[in-house]
């Protein structure tokens, strides 16, 4: 499942006129007052690692000591880089003081404040990325600060902190730059909230029936894990899921009743979760049941490779012997659980993996390729043989397996400038908009010219789309199609080439991804409603987000969330994503929002 947002997750961003408390700075200099020995236009400590970047220069403009860091406002890249080395923390506050005067930021530009999280014996692929940006009106010194977390439990190798912009008017200048340990994000201060929020609902709801006391006893059992010298959070996650497990539903709809509901018909769903064996597709079942959940939607993977037995993609390595998909369907059928599936055909990578008969080492020119360095690999959507294989793969999905039905995800481009720049392009582009896109300079940059291309990218992407519907539906009638899909409508139409405002009419189940606090946003909402009741298509919204949301968000964070998505008017509930679905969360999906029975709903085409 895509996140949209740059491939950087959910963290508390903060900004305010005030220094934090001090605290061991991670970072060599960060107040850039020494210079490096053998080169003075870099700080000691810092350098600059990317072949694309220009170094930022020293400016007597201060927040404190003597020196800043100063980009100017010329349209060239800029950077001051610095490693943290093996750093043994997991969790971390990355803040500086800036000063914007001036500052104009415009398509394509951004002025941020960068970690890179990279792990030991990892790819980069699994880098772990949080940022901050400077915004314009800044013309005193502020500071700006994220807070961040690993999201896997590997050794770290290093974080990048990189000082990095490009813009075009004004100049910022950066000081204090600051990377220090937050235990605040740590699992057991995270874990001791979620009790925390549990613990006080209770009291505020009171003695409902037996289930609260018992309850309150793996509470304090695991506020006991917690305050050992060397706390145990795996004793104490076990008794947080113990609690949880304990209660009612009674009580759950005497905490959060705006969460609860007996719709008879209802999609009420997790994302991703086919284990790699019998054991592991068996434990993400039983998850499923006991959040109450009537239908799945697993993730296959992507052009590079999938995790079921495919005879067009290469298939995963750990996966060949097993077949995991024709298990997991007959097994979640058993349980009275639907099914649908989808792999991204339009992923966007950097590092491509490329495993033997991958679509990458046999028909290398499928993929796009342009002026931009920077630029993702990813198959391009206006070949009309790549158009052809993807459907080859959806109607293997449709007829080798017993699916309820095909899931498309990004059914788009992956950045807002992607376009392959080959001749099959340029000849449809000049023939239908008279702009020769080799011969133009800055296409991306001439907003008149661009609109034209964003046209014809969304066009390119809901044909595809078309196709797909009418390709599964010829060789499966009954298979039903459902999407994952960009939140803001605009923004998915204008900047990924996914005009899901028309093409949802060839959909089934739309799932917007509204994560984080997308899912807050009413507005929205009601806009994805009603291009669903327009298009009909049901409207199965999706809430969560990665990782980090997980460790983060309390069960009354979840509650709010569910009561949002009702009152907008949703026909379903997608949570995104199992692996990382608290126990404890998926016992109140199951006693709470998601207790009584109710039938997953048939399409409205």
């Amino acid at each position: 499942m895509a996140t949209i947002r740059v491939i950087i997750p959910f963290f508390l961003v903060f900004l305010c006129g005030m220094p934090t408390l001090a605290a061991d700075n991670l970072l060599t200099n960060g107040g850039f007052e020494q210079k490096l020995a053998d080169n003075p236009l870099l700080p000691d400590g810092w350098d600059v690692t990317h072949y694309q970047y220009e170094p930022l220069v020293f400016s007597p403009i201060h927040y404190s000591g003597k020196l800043s860091g100063m980009m100017v406002g010329d349209g060239v890249q800029r950077m001051w880089r610095q490693d943290v080395i093996a750093p043994t923390e997991k969790s971390w506050r990355l803040s500086a003081m800036v000063k914007a005067e001036s500052l104009v930021i415009g398509k394509g530009e951004y002025v941020r404040l960068y970690a890179h999280v990279i792990y030991k014996d990892k790819p980069y692929s699994s880098t772990t990325h949080f940022s901050v940006d400077v915004k314009p009106g800044s013309d005193d010194w502020i500071r700006i600060a994220v807070n961040g977390a690993a999201l896997l439990d590997d050794p770290i190798e290093r974080i990048h902190i990189s000082v990095l912009g490009k813009f075009s008017s004004g100049r910022v200048y950066f000081d204090n730059v600051s990377l220090t340990a937050d235990m605040t994000l740590s699992d057991e201060s995270l874990l001791a909230n979620k009790i925390k929020d549990l613990r006080s609902n209770l009291e505020r709801v009171g003695a409902v029936d037996d289930s609260v006391q018992a309850c309150i006893e793996w509470l304090e059992k695991a506020d006991a894990a917690l305050a050992q010298d060397t706390p145990d959070v795996g004793t104490a996650t076990s008794n947080w899921h113990s609690a949880a497990k304990m209660l009612s539903h009674e009580v759950w709809a005497a905490m959060y009743p705006d969460a609860m509901s007996d719709k008879p018909v209802e999609a009420r769903m997790l994302y991703h979760g086919m284990g790699i064996d019998k054991a592991g597709s068996d434990a993400y079942l039983d998850k499923l049941e006991l959040a109450g959940c009537n239908a799945v939607y697993l993730s296959f993977g992507s052009w590079m490779s999938v995790n079921y037995h495919s005879d067009l993609l290469p298939v995963q390595p750990g996966w060949e012997d097993f077949d995991a998909l024709t298990y997991f369907v007959d097994a979640a059928h058993a349980r009275g659980l639907k099914v649908f599936g989808y792999y991204a055909p339009f992923y966007g990578t950097s590092s491509p993996t490329v495993l033997p008969g991958s679509m990458y080492e046999t028909h290398p020119e499928w993929f796009a390729t342009g002026p931009d360095s920077n630029m993702p690999t990813f198959p391009d959507p206006a070949n009309p043989e790549v158009v052809a294989f993807i459907l080859k793969v959806y109607e293997e999905l449709a007829t080798r397996y017993n699916m309820d039905g095909i899931g498309l995800d990004y059914i788009r481009y992956p950045t807002p400038s992607a376009l392959n720049y080959d001749e099959n392009n340029r000849k449809k582009i000049l023939e239908a908009y008279g702009i020769d896109i080799i011969e133009h300079e800055n296409l991306y940059g001439d907003p008149e010219a661009w609109a034209k291309i964003q046209q014809y990218r969304y066009e390119q992407v809901g044909k595809i789309i078309q196709q797909v519907r009418e390709r599964v539906k010829a060789v499966s009638p009954d298979s039903k199609i459902m999407a994952c899909l960009i939140s803001e409508l605009g923004m998915a139409r204008d900047e990924y080439g996914q005009n899901w405002g028309v093409s949802s009419k060839w959909i089934d189940y739309a799932s917007p991804m509204n994560y984080d606090d997308h899912s807050k946003k009413t507005d929205m909402l009601a806009d994805q409603l009603a291009v669903c009741r327009q298009n009909k298509s049901i409207f199965n919204t999706a809430i969560g987000g990665m990782p980090d949301l997980h460790r983060t968000w309390t069960i009354s964070d979840w509650a709010e969330r569910v009561a949002i998505q009702r009152e907008a008017g949703a026909d379903g509930i997608i949570i995104y994503r199992i692996g990382e679905f608290d126990t404890a969360v998926a016992a109140f999906f199951g006693k709470g929002p998601f207790y009584s029975d109710a039938v997953f709903p048939e399409p409205l085409k």
